[in-house]
Parts: C-alpha cells; sequence; structure tokens
C-alpha cells in the first residue's frame, strides 16, 4: 500500500477564537484531515501516550499524528478492518479483520508492523481491551458471540454466546466488566463478566422506527454507560451498578459510534444523519453544543490526555474519501 497522504484543511471554528483552545469552553473543530487510503471502515482507535491515532481502512490501518496533525504511514491487513483498540500500556494496537474467517490483527505501535494473527468468530466488529487484566474482547456479529483473548499469549480463552448480531462493545476495567451492543430491531445491550466469562445481563434500551443500537461507550469513573439509539435518534443511559436504564436523551440524527471524555464529564455523539456531532454533559444531562463535521460521521474517539475528539467521516463528493475531523474539546 502507498505511504498516507497529510492534506490538511482547515474548517470553521465554532463561536470565533483560535484553532489552538475552544472559546468559552465550547468544543471547536480544528482541523479535517483526508486520507485516501483509509476511505471505508470506520474503526478510529487513540493512542494518548503516544499522541497517535489509529483509523481503520479496506485493507490497512492509517497512522494519524496527533501533533501534526497528519497522516504518516499506512499498515496492510488482510481484509477490512472494522473495530479498533490500542493497550497504550503494552503499545499494541487490536484490529478486528471483517470476514467470514475472523480474525485479529496485532500490531506494534513502536515499529508499526504486524505481531501477530489472531483467529476469533465470524465477522468480528466492535473490539476492546481491558488494560487491568491485559485482555481484549471482540464481539463476532455473524457468530453471535464475544471472543475473549489473553495480550499476553495472543490466544483465544474463551468464547461467550450474547446472541444475534453483537455489534460494538465498550470495557470497564474497574468493575471488570464489558458492554455489548446488538444491531437488532429488538435493540438490547449484553453485559457480561470479565470474571467469569459469561452473560449475566441483558438491558433493553431504546430503540424504534426500525432502528438498532450502533454504539456504546462507558465512563469508568461514573460507572455510567452510554448507548446510540439509531433510528430514535436518541442517547440511552444505563447505570452499570444496577444494569437499569436510568434516562433516555434527544440527539442528532441516526446517532452513532459515541465515546464519552471523563475529564470533562461530556459525551460526544456523531450524528450520522445530522453531519454534527452532539456534546452532552453528563451531569446536566443537557446539550452544549452541536459541532458541524462532514457528510455521515460514523465514529467518534476522545483522548483523554489532551480532550481532544477525533471524528471519522467519508466525503462522498470525493470518492467516498476517509476523512477524519479533529475536534478541541
Amino acid at each position: 500500500m502507498a505511504g498516507a497522504t497529510g492534506l490538511i484543511v482547515l474548517v470553521a471554528l465554532i463561536g470565533g477564537g483560535n484553532a489552538s483552545a475552544s472559546p468559552a469552553g465550547r468544543p471547536t473543530v480544528i482541523a479535517t484531515v483526508a486520507t485516501s487510503e483509509c476511505s471505508s471502515g470506520g474503526g478510529v482507535a487513540v493512542d494518548s501516550t503516544s499522541d497517535t491515532v489509529y483509523v481503520s481502512g479496506t485493507l490497512d490501518v492509517c497512522v494519524f499524528d496527533a501533533k501534526t496533525n497528519k497522516f504518516t504511514r499506512t499498515i496492510e491487513t488482510p481484509s477490512t478492518i472494522w473495530g479498533l483498540a490500542v493497550d497504550p500500556k503494552t503499545d499494541l494496537v487490536y484490529a478486528s479483520n471483517n470476514s467470514i474467517r475472523g480474525s485479529v490483527t496485532v500490531i506494534n505501535g513502536k515499529t508499526n508492523k504486524v505481531v501477530a494473527t489472531v483467529r476469533v468468530g465470524s465477522g468480528p466488529h466492535g473490539i476492546g481491551v481491558d488494560t487491568t487484566t491485559d485482555t481484549i474482547y471482540v464481539a463476532n456479529e455473524y457468530s453471535g458471540t464475544v471472543s475473549v483473548i489473553s495480550g499476553k499469549r495472543n490466544k483465544v480463552t474463551a468464547t461467550v454466546k450474547v446472541g444475534a448480531e453483537p455489534d460494538d462493545l465498550a470495557v470497564d476495567s474497574a468493575t471488570d466488566t464489558v458492554y455489548v451492543d446488538h444491531l437488532t430491531a429488538a435493540g438490547f445491550v449484553s453485559v457480561v463478566s470479565g470474571k467469569r466469562n459469561r452473560q449475566v445481563a441483558k438491558i433493553k434500551v431504546g430503540v424504534d422506527n426500525g432502528g438498532f443500537v450502533d454504539g456504546i461507550a462507558v465512563d469508568q469513573s461514573s460507572d455510567d454507560v452510554y448507548v446510540s439509539n439509531n433510528g430514535a435518534d436518541t442517547m440511552s443511559v444505563i447505570n452499570g451498578k444496577h444494569n437499569t436504564v436510568i434516562r433516555t436523551e434527544s440527539v442528532g440524527g441516526q446517532p452513532a459510534q459515541l465515546d464519552v471524555d471523563a475529564s470533562t464529564d461530556t459525551v460526544y455523539v456523531p450524528d450520522f444523519g445530522s453531519d454534527t456531532v452532539t456534546a452532552v454533559n453528563a451531569a446536566t444531562h443537557k446539550i452544549i453544543a452541536r459541532i458541524v463535521v462532514g457528510e455521515g460521521p460514523a465514529t467518534a474517539r476522545v483522548d483523554p490526555s489532551t480532550d481532544r475528539i477525533y471524528v471519522y467521516w467519508a466525503d462522498e463528493d470525493n470518492g467516498n474519501e476517509g476523512e477524519l475531523t479533529v475536534i478541541s474539546g
């Protein structure tokens, strides 16, 4: 695969001010960066230790330098990458290869080289890391399972049945719990115990109008779980201690793979149908900003060390070229 591009296009700032900080504490777009190599997929992972962002592509992973806001290289993979996760303690990147014969590619973040391939279930999508136990969890859409991988041995140690079409997942390292959303119209979240490697609960969320759940994130400081209800244009908030929905909040159209910044108590929801990112104050439950990005934002990921948010979208006017918008939180 050819080397990555480094095209930077500054977009309009929201609320004025310069590009280095958010005016009056409001989230602000500071850059949008194009990459023709990673033009499909939508997975994004942030390594806050090395100031590196990884973006999934058709047959590769693109590496983005968060200090310079430039794509610096690509790493070839066996098939289309769907999910990405980083373990900042080991500097390893985990990429799910979305195919019938599913696998996870393990990349050394220091050398940008593939160091292992781990066979998992069929159609792996979401992937997450428990940095406390050095365990990786993979949602296998076609198999209806979650694969549990030992980070030390790069081997599957357990397979957990969770039900039809598991998609994205979020790991709470503090409680050793994994939350898995499902693409089915039934609209539910599976709760998996990392200690027992077993599904311990199913939580109904607010999906309607033929929609589905399309994104999940956990705030480890509050033990709250946030779920995007695509089709209902809402976000469900789950109390992780009691596994119950405690409120449902309106966001933008077709909310997708969201993330939470625990340091600022803010949830960032990419609104695929509205071409925006909705920023919600988790304490007051109020929308504090709607940030205009590009067409169909699919994924938002937070760097907690810099309070920057990285949003992936595909530019339909430019052959679905991948775009990464950087927001200062």
